[in-house]
């Protein structure tokens, strides 16, 4: 086996642990519970080919004492651990690349000066460090366009800008047991607003953290999800949690001391706005604290995408846990934590193999498994690695390896996954919602919606089925996919769609899925004007007020803005066929340019470009589009250098016939 550095007054301290149970650890005389050192949250997701967060792995160990020695492996391609001792000084930013792991020896190991930076990267790990007095570099983590990370065990001050930005596109974010203190602009899970690869990104799970002594951003949170539980804020004086453009954040049991506006919401109040969020406010706890606690009272279910409630503690236990436990130690100069994640949810294997990673110097493991907190032993092992049999569908599995060394067994935390339905499950669009008709796909296209769903157990292979009536049957039979996402193509507005997936074994099986159903909203034109507002909105477009007699002073007081990327609006042809002038107004901005599209079904009719930059409506007309009733009109927009490509109206002229 590979062997790992080992702190051996690490392992001493952890021999006399307490009790540990269902992945806490549970003091015996005390009711109050924390984690354990493996992630919980988005950070253990199985995404973007990434099973969640491993960092360095099991690979190479390396301990680095100077600025020098940690620019050299941090910037290594290949995956390391990197252990920092004592305090190392710089002045410019330490650039990490993908696969790494790096973590402070003892209590005292501290980052000053310099501060951490990934750019392109996944699976990063940082932890048991004090990042403090950055000064040549805007932030103390910056993370741009990377995925799966978790930090954890930090404590982070005095930077010029932010503590930790995770920004451009970046997903798959796990904080935990942190201290960011003394700071004004403190974590952003965002790039701000008209960022368009931030679009389906920006997840982060934040629990158990210090936000002490702080102004803003504790998160702010933009087009993605976000869960906040069982943090601890203390003197916030500007705004504890933000939210924006279109995120969905779920903050539960965490408790507020003296905290200004707790939730805030940064640029809208208006619903239909792109720039406005959701926050949802569970079991936390407000203490001398003023302003905004309430939210939205609309979020998103964590549950969808792993298992945390086993970890949730009372907000009342929080400042006495986060407190005592937050921040660096000498005891979490090491990592061991499992693969499949803990809390790891939608196995969708029975032959899975189960791994861990652990940091130190280990003789050997002893393995428990079972179906509850109780477990039976399975055997001992040199290599971390063990496969059980047979697992079964939608069951919770529970378990252990415990760490056979010089100085005596040093038992583990109790981690748990749960296996995916013997169907598949899960679907995209959610069974019985009404789904928007197109996706944006990059900067400057939109692509009409497509299928999704958690994969059965098992299943090598997916037989899609759609169809307008419930009873599907062989004509309704769209092929067999080997991933878990289907693309049927254009599909009809004011149409309810039923759809079933069913898995495919290895052996030829096929176990049937359930029915699910998703409609498409409509809307209708006819000869003359339809305005933007009116239309099916897809992608980036959203709904904007203006004033009458402003310096706009749109048709009807509304248009339809792109807030970044792309966007479509659509409407069906209502009246009978003819040859048709359409007129497309727009606000050509002062700057910037944008495209606009038009389509009759899947047909291009026209193009142009918005770039004449005269800051008021403008109109093009494209000439002789033939329209036949039932057929889509569909203009697609992008965006581009603040050109946010806004619509007015579209009026539609009949000129002649369309001659059969």
């Amino acid at each position: 086996m590979k062997s790992k550095l080992m702190c051996v007054i690490v392992l001493a301290s952890l021999l006399n642990l307490a009790i540990i149970v269902s992945g806490i650890a549970v003091a015996e005389d005390a009711e109050v519970v924390y984690t354990a050192d493996s992630p919980l949250g988005f950070a253990i997701v199985n995404s973007l080919g990434q099973n969640g967060v491993t960092g360095g792995g099991n690979g190479k160990s390396v301990v680095v004492t100077d600025i020098a020695e940690l620019r050299k492996y941090a910037a290594s391609p290949e995956p390391l651990t990197i252990f920092i001792k004592g305090t190392i000084t710089g002045y410019s930013d330490v650039q990490v690349t993908s696969n790494k792991t790096i973590i402070g020896l003892g209590a005292d190991a501290t980052l000053k000066g310099s501060g951490i930076r990934a750019d392109n990267a996944h699976n990063i790990i940082i932890r048991n460090l004090t990042i403090a007095e950055v000064r040549s570099s805007s932030d103390a983590i910056a993370l741009r366009s990377c995925h799966h990370v978790w930090i954890d065990h930090c404590d982070l001050s005095g930077a010029s800008d932010g503590l930790l930005d995770y920004t451009i596109g970046s997903d798959y974010l796990t904080v935990s047991w942190t201290i960011f203190r003394d700071h004004d602009k403190v974590s952003l899970l965002n790039s701000g607003t008209n960022h368009w690869e931030d679009y389906g990104k920006n997840k982060g799970t934040f629990y158990y953290n210090w936000f002490k002594n702080t102004g803003q951003r504790n998160p702010r949170i933009g087009y993605g999800l976000g869960h906040i539980f069982n943090n601890y804020y203390t003197n916030i004086s500007s705004y504890g949690i933000g939210t924006h453009t279109r995120a969905k954040i779920l903050t539960e049991n965490n408790y507020f001391y003296n905290t200004n506006n707790p939730f805030s919401q940064m640029y809208s109040n208006n619903d239909w706005d792109a720039n406005y969020g959701d926050i949802e406010s569970k079991g936390n706890i407000f203490e001398r604290s003023r302003g905004n606690t309430t939210g939205t009272g609309r979020s998103f279910d964590p549950g969808y995408y792993y298992d945390y409630t086993f970890a949730l503690g009372d907000a009342a236990a929080v400042p006495d846990l986060v407190s005592a436990k937050a921040g660096p130690g000498a005891e979490f100069s090491y990592l061991l934590l499992p693969v499949p994640g803990n809390g790891a949810i939608d196995i969708c294997r029975s032959d899975l193999e189960l791994t861990w990673i652990d940091t130190r110097e280990i003789d050997a493991w002893e393995v428990y498994f079972g179906t509850d907190a109780s477990l039976d032993y399975q055997g001992t092992v040199t290599e971390p690695v063990f496969a059980p049999k047979n697992l079964q569908p939608d069951t919770v599995y529970f378990w252990r390896v415990d760490a056979v060394t010089s100085e005596g067994t040093v038992p583990g935390s109790v981690w748990r996954f749960t296996t995916a339905s013997a169907q598949a499950s899960k679907p995209f669009p959610q069974d019985q919602t009404t789904a928007v008709p197109y996706e944006q796909q990059n900067a400057t296209t939109v692509k009409p919606m497509e299928l999704g769903w958690v994969s059965g157990l098992n299943a090598a292979a997916h037989d899609v089925y759609l169809g307008t009536d419930r009873e599907l049957g062989p004509d309704d039979y769209m092929g067999r996919v080997s991933e878990t996402v289907f693309a049927p193509g254009r599909l009809r507005l004011g149409t309810t769609y039923f759809w079933r997936v069913d898995s495919v074994l290895n052996d030829g099986t096929v176990v049937t899925g359930e029915t699910w159903s998703f409609a498409l909203p409509v809307a209708y034109a006819k000869a003359g004007r339809i305005e933007a507002e009116e239309m099916v909105a897809g992608g980036r477009y959203f709904r904007e007020y203006h004033s009458r007699g402003g310096a706009l002073n749109p048709s009807n007081q509304w248009v339809m803005k792109i807030e970044s990327g792309a966007g479509s609006l659509s409407a069906v042809w209502g009246d009978p066929d003819a040859i048709c002038d359409v007129t497309i107004a727009y606000l050509d901005q002062s700057t910037g340019r944008g495209g606009i599209t038009l389509y009759v079904n899947d047909d291009l009719i026209g193009r142009f470009t918005a770039d004449r930059n005269t800051d008021r409506i403008e109109v093009r007309i494209i000439a002789s589009v033939p329209l036949k009733t039932g057929d889509e009109i569909r203009i697609e927009a992008y965006s581009q250098s603040k050109m946010l490509t806004r619509i007015d109206y579209l009026d539609i002229e009949p000129t002649g016939s369309i001659s059969q």
